[in-house]
C-alpha cells in the first residue's frame, strides 16, 4: 500500500512538472512571437519613414531648382515647371495617407485600387477616378482631388482654406440644413453610405451628389479631426432644377458625360393581333388548369411527377398570358 502511494505521489509530481514546463514553453513561445511581431511592424514604421523622407528631399531640391540623379527621376519623376505640385507637400502626403488609412477603418475597403506606394499615394489619390475631398474640424477644406477642383471650378487655393458651407448654395437655408445634418450624422455614426444631396460649384452650377461615402476622421484617441467624401457621379442641375446632364470621373480624373444606353424604341403594338393572343392563351390556362384538377380528382398530389409536370405547364402558360396582357396595358 505505500508502495502504491509513493508511486502515486510520483506520478503527481511528474505531471505537475510537465505543466509547469509546457506553460514556460508556451509563454516563451508567446514573447518571441511577440517580439517578432514588434519588430516586423518596426521594420514597416522605418520604410514607410525612410520612402517619406526620401520623398521629402527630392522635392525640396527641385523647389531649391537643383538637378536629381537619374534614379531619383525615374523612382518620381521630377514636377512641371521645377515646382512640386500642392498635394505633394509633406503634410499633404500624411494627410493622404491618412484619408486612406481612415477609409479604410470605417468601410473595411481600400480607398485607392491596387497596391499603391507610399511616395506614390499622394500622386495616386489627386488623378483618382473619384472625387475626394475632406475638411477640417473646423469645417474648412484641407483637401480637394483633381475631380474635386474641376468640380466646385477652383484651383486648390480657391478650395484649400475654403469653409464647407461654400459647397452649397449659402443662401438656400433647406440645403444648408440638410448639409449641416448629414455632418452631424457622420460625426456620430462614422460612416454614411449612399448619400444624394445637391451642392454648387464656384460659378453658381448646381449639381447632385449620387452614391457618397461620407465618413469621419479622428485621432490616435478618438477625438475627431475632420470628415472626408468620396463619390464618382453627379447630376447636373437645369436652372428649372429638372435634372441634366449625369457626368462620371473617368480614369483620368476628368469629369465625362455618363453613357447610358438609350433606351429602346416604343415597337407599334398590333391591338387586335395581342387580344387574340390574350384570348388564345386563356383558353390554354383554362384547359391546363382543367388537366391539373383532373389529375388531382384522381388522386393525384403535388408530389406526383405528372402533377407536377401539368403544374409547369399551366406556369408557363400563365406567364406568356400576364406577358401579352401587358403589352395591351
Amino acid at each position: 500500500k505505500k508502495r502504491v502511494m509513493m508511486l502515486s505521489r510520483a506520478s503527481s509530481s511528474t505531471m505537475v512538472y510537465a505543466v509547469r514546463a509546457r506553460s514556460r514553453d508556451v509563454r516563451t513561445n508567446a514573447k518571441k512571437k511577440s517580439a517578432k511581431d514588434k519588430a516586423r511592424k518596426a521594420e514597416r514604421a522605418a520604410s514607410n519613414k525612410k520612402e517619406l523622407e526620401s520623398l521629402t528631399k527630392r522635392r525640396e531640391s527641385v523647389d531649391d531648382g537643383e538637378d536629381e540623379d537619374d534614379d531619383d527621376a525615374v523612382a518620381a519623376p521630377a514636377p512641371t515647371m521645377g515646382k512640386s505640385a500642392p498635394y505633394e507637400s509633406t503634410d499633404i502626403v500624411m494627410h493622404t495617407l491618412a484619408l486612406g488609412g481612415s477609409y479604410k477603418a470605417k468601410t473595411g475597403e481600400k480607398l485607392l485600387r491596387g497596391n499603391v506606394l507610399v511616395h506614390e499615394a499622394a500622386s495616386a489619390l489627386f488623378n483618382a477616378p473619384f472625387v475626394c475631398a475632406s475638411h477640417d474640424a473646423e469645417d474648412t477644406f484641407n483637401y480637394g482631388n483633381k475631380a474635386a477642383l474641376a468640380l466646385w471650378e477652383l484651383d486648390w487655393d480657391g478650395f484649400v482654406g475654403m469653409k464647407s458651407t461654400k459647397s452649397a448654395d449659402v443662401e438656400d437655408a433647406t440645403t444648408q440644413a440638410e448639409r449641416r445634418a448629414l455632418l452631424d450624422k457622420a460625426a456620430s455614426d462614422g460612416l454614411i453610405t449612399n448619400y444624394s444631396g445637391v451642392r454648387m460649384s464656384s460659378t453658381g452650377k448646381k449639381f447632385r451628389v449620387e452614391n457618397a461615402t461620407v465618413w469621419t476622421m479622428t485621432n490616435g484617441d478618438g477625438v475627431k479631426t475632420g470628415q472626408a467624401v468620396r463619390f464618382e457621379k453627379v447630376v447636373r442641375l437645369n436652372a428649372d432644377g429638372s435634372d441634366g446632364d449625369a457626368m462620371v470621373v473617368n480614369e483620368n480624373g476628368e469629369w465625362v458625360k455618363d453613357v447610358v444606353a438609350s433606351p429602346a424604341e416604343d415597337k407599334v403594338v398590333d391591338v387586335d393581333a395581342v387580344k387574340a393572343l390574350v384570348a388564345e392563351l386563356s383558353a390554354q390556362v383554362e384547359a391546363q388548369a382543367a388537366v391539373v384538377r383532373e389529375l388531382k380528382d384522381n388522386g393525384g398530389t403535388n408530389a406526383d411527377d405528372d402533377v407536377k409536370a401539368a403544374v409547369s405547364v399551366l406556369l408557363d402558360v400563365k406567364a406568356k398570358l400576364s406577358e401579352a396582357e401587358a403589352k395591351l396595358a
